[in-house]
């Protein structure tokens, strides 16, 4: 966005040695997380580099609450839930298929009177 130009814009002005330092860290770090990922993906599969990819922003987030204290709201507690009732609605949904062997839709499961 603009800001972040606008900062970079200052940051190279007082200091270009540090932005170059963070550019060629940002760089190495972005061409040895990709690198990984492509070699996870090849050997593992795609639904695995999913799973990584989605433990790594969950770890991320958790590292940032941590490092930068932040006041834990019901909001936090709130969203929480519902990642994990979405992950848990998914999963009963594969283990209906895999069951069932065939998807089955929300109105299926109201008892007929």
């Amino acid at each position: 966005t603009r800001e972040y130009a606008t900062l970079a814009a200052l940051l190279a002005a007082a200091h270009p040695d540090r932005l170059m330092f963070t550019l060629c860290a940002y760089g190495a770090s972005s061409y040895t997380g990709v690198t990984c990922m492509l070699a996870l993906i090849e050997v593992w599969g795609s639904a695995a580099g999913v799973a990584v990819g989605t433990l790594r922003k969950m770890l991320t987030v958790f590292i940032s609450f941590v490092w930068w204290a932040k006041p834990f709201s019901a909001t936090f507690g709130c969203s929480g839930c519902a990642v994990l009732a979405a992950i848990a609605v998914n999963a009963s949904a594969k283990w209906l298929v895999r069951v069932c062997g065939r998807r089955r839709v929300w109105y299926e499961f109201i008892p007929h009177v």
